[in-house]
């Protein structure tokens, strides 16, 4: 009884569980021995050794790999870059002024390059100013600087990843991939409820949900698949799959528009794909997909072709991904390769936002120089490690996505650790006159770390913590002497550049609204590109917008004041776009007067988010005209398409003429 009630304290009120434990023990006798080796082999600043252990370590043994060669990568690159400029740069204010363009360069690389990748980035531009900021003050060292940074980030990467290697588990993969199936039946049984004519509030509901889900399955591909072969091979039919499922959405919206328009009936064809729509649901939830046997698939795409040509391309896409996707690659090494789907795989594209890299880049590059010139300066050595924590701090939080979220724990984390590291530095530290004994006297406030980071409630500010713990406490051999003053001034500056970093974000926080309007901007541009002839691909043409979309709407799930928009705003671009590159492909093969009749067409539709509603009506006036008079097939395919190019601009006209945040009130 005392044993359950002990274990329910630990849960409620410090967030550990067992299995917290045994993490948090992983990580601190982790970083106790990386300390060790390096005090031993006489490293400088061998505290650096363990900083890479909180860092690094992951959930998942992949994931932990990952990270561990790109800290390596970005250090190495990092500490070559600050080697060169201090090697050939004997000007001191000019080397800092590279220095800032470097972070700059680096932190804004940091929203360019695609997961994981992105941790190189940034640990160049940290480890480039780890290297310049103190040898400002201490020129004579900045060889030792560079080469300690590297070997220490050795030691740790190579610890962390040894250890994570036996006590890590792997990646979930087959979940996660069950997931994108599910995700998938989702998007059939969407479609099947369209066509039996679901009430419009059903249907919406259902589509928030799926989108949601997407971005949120997207969003985690990277650190799902990091470190496993296998999975990044898998990865391109992940892409596809989720490219293919918005796809059936917006169709399903698109078919749901005509429907209503034209009055159309639930033929007998319309009912199989119904039913064929059912089952492929039920065995996609039931984690039974290899149950749709080969013939049943191929009445499948055959029956959605007749609907839509588009929709059969999308359920080919989605059918034979799947099955890639779960294909045993015992059997056959070839079918997770991304090179069997040929010219028609369509992957998303990774997300690069410029805007916001130049924003992060610009800030980081006039942190780092401004703080750094005042403090050579002064000639002030507490001031160095508050550059030092500016040139980091604004890095840090600049790479991330929504740093206002995150600053307020990394100022906790760092007054924390700093006030520990006086406390550590004042009544531990002078004590120490051997080196086993410095090693030993970490040992308990690393434990105390760890376990922090470990915890699901102080996990945030406890990586902070740990961080500044290290540097702040100096625990190296030999002993340093210092007076309690300039102890107490270092920690106090380490702090100050958190407050003054953190203060930044906090109050002039990056809007969620913000990134939407942009993600909606870079939809509408290339929906622009392609009615303006530049991208004849539409496949591409659809790849990259579907990787917008998903961003857009993750950002939509992430904002409250935006929550309330329809996803049919953002899926009548798929429609419109889909409909007018197909009228655009078929117009050379209409006859003389029809294609007479449409001249003024291609002209018209460049300007779509002048007037989207005129225009609609404009296309309608076309059909209308298109249908006066029998058609043939051709004919039939583009009276279709301005149908549902007129009713796409109808649902999208207010995300086609506005930005988001106008319709927010």
């Amino acid at each position: 009884m005392q044993a359950r009630g002990f274990n329910i304290f630990l849960s409620n009120r410090l967030g550990l569980d067992r299995k917290g434990i045994r993490y948090g023990l992983m990580l601190a006798l982790s970083a106790w021995l990386a300390f060790t080796i390096a005090t031993l082999l006489g490293v400088y600043n061998a505290f650096w050794a363990a900083m890479p252990i909180f860092v690094v370590s992951q959930a998942t043994r992949g994931l932990t790999l990952e990270r561990g060669i790109y800290r390596v990568l970005g250090t190495l690159i990092g500490a070559l870059a600050g080697f060169a400029i201090l090697q050939f740069i004997h000007y001191p204010y000019l080397a800092l002024g590279l220095l800032a363009v470097w972070v700059g360069v680096f932190a804004g690389l940091t929203h360019l390059l695609y997961g994981v990748h992105s941790y190189a980035a940034l640990l160049s531009g940290i480890t480039a100013a780890v290297v310049i900021i103190p040898s400002m003050f201490q020129p004579e060292a900045y060889i030792e600087l560079a080469l300690a940074r590297v070997i220490c980030t050795l030691i740790g990467v190579i610890v962390i990843t040894v250890v994570a290697w036996f006590l890590t588990p792997e990646s979930d993969l087959d979940k996660f991939y069950q997931q994108i199936c599910r995700l998938s039946g989702h998007a059939f049984h969407l479609l099947a409820k369209v066509l039996q004519g679901a009430p419009d509030a059903q249907i919406d509901e259902q589509e928030k949900v799926a989108l949601q889900l997407m971005s949120q399955l997207e969003s985690s591909v990277i650190s799902v698949t990091a470190g496993s072969r296998e999975g990044y091979k898998r990865a391109h039919h992940v892409q596809a799959m989720l490219v293919s499922t918005l796809s059936i959405l917006a169709a399903a919206r698109r078919i749901q528009a005509r429907n209503k328009l034209l009055n159309a009936p639930l033929n007998a064809d319309h009912q199989a794909l119904v039913q064929q729509l059912l089952t492929a649901y039920a065995q996609s939830q039931e984690e039974r997909v290899y149950a749709i046997a080969p013939e049943q698939q191929q009445e499948l795409i055959r029956l959605a072709q007749q609907l839509d040509p588009f929709l059969g391309e999308d359920v080919q896409l989605l059918l034979q991904s799947q099955w890639q996707l779960l294909a045993d690659n015992s059997t056959d090494n070839s079918r997770a390769d991304a090179r069997t789907f040929g010219q028609k795989l369509r992957y998303i594209a990774p997300q690069r936002d410029w805007r916001l890299a130049r924003q992060t880049g610009l800030i980081a590059a006039i942190c780092t120089g401004l703080s750094a010139t005042l403090a050579y300066a002064s000639g002030s050595i507490v001031l160095e490690l508050g550059s030092l924590g500016v040139a980091m701090f604004s890095m840090i939080l600049g790479s991330m996505p929504s740093p206002q979220k995150i600053a307020p724990h990394l100022l906790k984390g760092i007054i924390i650790g700093s006030s520990v590291a006086i406390l550590y530095r004042l009544a531990v530290y002078p004590y120490i006159h051997e080196p086993f004994v410095l090693i030993l006297s970490v040992l308990p406030f690393l434990l105390l770390g760890g376990l922090a980071r470990a915890s699901k409630r102080f996990m945030f500010p406890a990586l902070d913590a740990n961080m500044s713990f290290l540097i702040a406490s100096q625990a190296v051999w030999p002993h340093l002497v210092s007076d309690p003053w300039h102890i107490i001034s270092e920690s106090i500056a380490l702090m100050a550049a958190a407050a003054i970093v953190s203060s930044g974000f906090i109050f002039l926080p990056r809007s969620d609204e913000h990134k939407a309007n942009h993600a909606a901007k870079l939809i509408k541009k290339e929906l622009q590109r392609l009615l303006l002839g530049n991208d004849t691909q539409i496949n591409d043409w659809e790849a990259r917008t579907s990787r917008h979309i998903i961003r857009l709407m993750l950002n939509i799930t992430q904002s409250n004041a935006l929550h309330h928009m329809a996803p049919g705003y953002v899926l009548a671009t798929l429609n419109f776009g889909h409909s007018i590159s197909q009228l655009l492909k078929i117009l050379p093969d209409l006859s003389d007067d029809k294609r007479y009749m449409l001249r003024q067409l291609p002209q018209e539709i460049r300007h779509f988010q002048e007037n989207p509603v005129q225009l609609s009506m404009r296309l309608m006036q076309y059909s209308l005209e298109l249908n006066r008079t029998t058609m043939n097939e051709i004919e039939r395919i583009a009276y279709i398409s301005l149908v549902d190019a007129a009713q796409a601009l109808l649902v999208g006209a207010d995300f086609f003429r506005t930005e988001l945040a106008n319709k927010t009130s």
